[in-house]
């Protein structure tokens, strides 16, 4: 079929722009909007505010150049759990600084176009299918905003998503939020790369597949001008984002607009940077492996704590300076933590910043909140995230995520949630024993102590090991000191906010 008209005008178009049009010329859409500067330039989610928190930075944002998704906003439009690219100063302390430009670039919005699955390893997660896409949203981890939470999440509802894509392609939710409902008229977005691609001077070539998922179908009589430039300069490997109508058959978009996207870190030599995503192409700390797509060097990097296991899939942040295109690592935090808590506070140190959660009667876990670090929300709405530390009182249930660092319990994220929700304690880390007279945990007692807490079992007790269901002695066989095992507990009759010692379900790898 040929189209003369439509080569015509895009020719026209081009040339009034003045960009030549060959294919296949052009550079990544890392080009067309490339970072420099001088000062730090950090990638990240917002953890806090006052003004916000990036990376363990407080950075004053005032009068900081804010943008959402291409558009200028005030800082008041900035939200707990969006990844942010910070550019401006830091003092040498290193936990202050001051933002000349903040952007915020959603990585999806669209509908859930099948129902969730509940990961039967962790009933705390679960995978959402968006237009195609892999989203993976957390209890605990994730924000929840739009009248919607991780247990009323549907099938159908539109949900724009920030987050960072994992080592499988998948999509690690921080912050998710309800837009309505689908209907033929919503207006979608997708960012990703583009595979297959060819120019749209060569007709009839007016489509690609964006990660190799969604199908974009685009006419150019209908694109503005701004966006004919960027379709002219994308080729395969290209970032980029599109935005049009959704059709579930095919899972295509039909673009009304595509938008120009990249990683937001600087490529020239000497530039600091601090990085947080998610671990992918990890052989060993001494090569070259990527976050969220940008190459690190971690050989001379020094890790927070000092027992962080770097892998595919861990998230993490990397503080270091740009050299031929590779972050040279000086310092690399974990960003998530092995360590789950979703119990009652029996007491609050505000001044020393512990809170201190009662697992089973007389014994107790006690986590350390980080100012610049642990994300604080209340799903309850009674306080903002800045105020709940002070606010949080004996009874409050929780829901904590945490790292261990010299036997010292570090909060990554602290979340407030309703007395009404599943009230089981909850109790994930590292087995500490029984253990035997050589210090091997001893399977025989079947009982596990975890952080202090010992849980014994009973008949009904439900043992999971690599999401199978298992009997108790191929489960406890399984077993060995230090190993990440999962407890929920039913709360003691008599005593309304802790757990009985005995194990409903225990869980592991």
């Amino acid at each position: 079929m040929k189209h003369p008209d439509i080569k015509t005008l895009l020719l026209g178009l081009l040339i009034a722009l003045g960009i030549p049009a060959c294919g296949g010329g052009g550079g990544s859409a890392a080009s067309l909007a490339g970072i420099g500067g001088t000062g730090i330039t950090s990638t990240g989610t917002i953890t806090g505010f006052g003004s916000i928190f990036v990376n363990g930075v407080e950075y004053q944002s005032g009068s900081a150049n804010v943008t959402i998704d291409g558009t200028s906003a005030n800082d008041t439009a900035l939200k707990l759990g969006m990844v942010v690219t910070v550019k401006g100063s830091i003092d040498s302390s290193g936990t202050r600084g001051t933002a000349d430009s903040i952007m915020n670039s959603a990585e999806l919005k669209g509908p859930i176009t099948a129902p969730p699955l509940t990961d039967p390893n962790n009933m705390q997660r679960k995978t959402l299918t968006v237009m195609g896409k892999s989203v993976i949203v957390d209890a605990v981890s994730t924000t929840f905003d739009g009248n919607f939470t991780f247990n009323t999440i549907a099938q159908n509802n539109v949900v724009e998503v920030n987050g960072f894509i994992d080592a499988n392609g998948a999509l690690l939710a921080t912050r998710i939020e309800k837009k309505g409902d689908f209907s033929t008229s919503t207006i979608v977005e997708a960012k990703g790369n583009i595979s297959a691609f060819c120019p749209p001077t060569i007709i009839p070539c007016t489509s690609f597949s964006l990660d190799n998922v969604l199908t974009v179908n685009y006419d150019p009589t209908t694109l503005d001008l701004a966006s004919l430039n960027i379709l002219q300069k994308l080729t395969t490997g290209s970032l980029v984002k599109v935005k049009g109508n959704y059709n579930s058959s095919g899972n295509t978009i039909n673009a009304t607009k595509f938008e120009a996207e990249d990683t937001g870190i600087p490529q020239e030599d000497g530039a600091r940077v601090e990085l947080q995503g998610v671990i992918s192409q990890f052989n060993s700390p001494s090569t070259v492996f990527l976050v969220n797509g940008q190459k690190v060097d971690a050989s001379q990097a020094a890790l927070k704590p000092t027992n962080l296991n770097l892998a595919n899939g861990i998230t993490v942040e990397v503080e270091g300076s740009i050299s031929n295109g590779t972050i040279i690592a000086s310092e690399i935090k974990g960003r998530e933590g092995s360590i789950e808590v979703r119990a009652f506070v029996s007491a609050v140190d505000s001044t020393n910043k512990i809170l201190q959660l009662e697992i089973t009667s007389g014994h107790s876990v006690s986590i350390t909140v980080d100012n610049n670090q642990t994300q604080m929300e209340d799903e309850t709405n009674q306080v903002a995230p800045k105020d709940l530390l002070t606010d949080l009182r004996t009874g409050d249930h929780l829901e904590i995520e945490a790292y261990q660092d010299n036997g010292t319990l570090i909060a990554t994220h602290v979340k407030r949630i309703s007395k009404t929700e599943d009230t089981a304690i909850k109790l994930q880390g590292p087995i500490e024993g029984p253990l035997d007279s050589s210090s091997n945990f001893d399977p025989t007692p079947q009982t596990i102590m975890i952080l202090g807490n010992t849980f014994s079992i009973q008949t009904s007790t439900v043992f999971i090991a690599n999401e199978q269901i298992t009997s108790a002695g191929m489960f406890f066989n399984k077993l060995t000191k230090g190993a990440i095992v999962k407890v929920l507990d039913n709360q003691d009759p008599n005593l309304a906010t802790t757990g009985d010692g005995i194990a409903e379900e225990m869980t592991t790898e």
